[in-house]
């Protein structure tokens, strides 16, 4: 029982700096898309090891939190040529494609802060 407890400490303990980097990619992707390709990989390639510690957690949201800014921002594009195609003015499609993206800026960095901040404190996020 001790051994498991020992192994599972390590598995944790190698695995929240792997999620930490993972956090520092994401972070980057924010202004280059090749860093969060990369940190994304990364996190399905070690969520495995993670299994069963409090840092899977970590490992699963940021691969959530990743997808769906993805699908943000593709959403974010249809909205623009939607209005754009609707009203005519390209313009209005611009302002509610900026109207999304602003929203989605400030949940990707609350998530990424949120989960950052829960690892440093060693605990699971949900």
């Amino acid at each position: 029982m001790r051994r498991r407890a020992e192994d599972r400490a390590a598995r944790a303990s190698s695995s929240k700096r792997i999620a930490a980097a993972v956090y520092v990619l994401e972070v980057l992707a924010f202004f280059y898309f090749i860093p969060g390709i990369l940190g994304i990989v990364i996190a399905y390639l070690k969520r495995g090891e993670a299994r069963g510690t409090w840092v899977e957690s970590h490992f699963d949201w940021l691969i959530s939190t990743f997808w769906i800014s993805l699908w943000g921002v593709v959403a974010a594009l249809v909205v623009w040529m939607a209005v754009g195609a609707a009203t005519g003015s390209a313009r209005y499609g611009m302002l509610s494609m900026a109207v999304i993206g602003v929203a989605l800026t400030a949940w990707y960095l609350y998530r990424l802060v949120r989960g950052g901040l829960a690892l440093n404190d060693e605990k699971p996020i949900a």
